[in-house]
């Protein structure tokens, strides 16, 4: 199942708890794009499995754009430690055609720094 996390056409908030119910209840995968919550919901901006109290190993691989919150170019993806093995075996062609120039890299982290420090993130359900 791929989904966002906050739904760019309509602002809605995908419901992670029912979906991870669903997962274990018929097999399937979770691929969450997190492009338009990372750095919005949760307590510490990290998203909607921060904002629903989700255990995040529940999720296969989450994905984002850095482009929306972050202000800057490429993207992010997370899970588990066989997926993102699998990732790497199939991606060592982008490694350096596709990398992040280290400008964008900098400024990156700063904005990550003034999210942990100052910005305002929706927490309540």
């Amino acid at each position: 199942l791929v989904t966002e996390g906050l739904f760019f056409n309509t602002g809605q908030i995908a419901n992670l708890p029912k979906l991870v119910e669903l997962k274990k209840q018929y097999k399937f995968r979770i691929f969450l794009d997190e492009s338009y919550s990372f750095g919005v919901l949760g307590e510490n901006g990290r998203g909607l499995t921060e904002y629903y109290h989700v255990d995040r190993r529940l999720i296969d691989m989450i994905t984002g754009s850095m482009e929306f919150s972050l202000g800057s170019i490429g993207g992010f993806a997370c899970g588990s430690s066989f997926v993102i093995r699998h990732q790497r075996l199939l991606g060592q062609g982008y490694v350096f055609s596709a990398s992040l120039p280290p400008l964008h890299a900098s400024m990156v982290l700063k904005a990550m720094e003034y999210f942990n420090k100052r910005a305002v993130r929706v927490t309540g359900k």
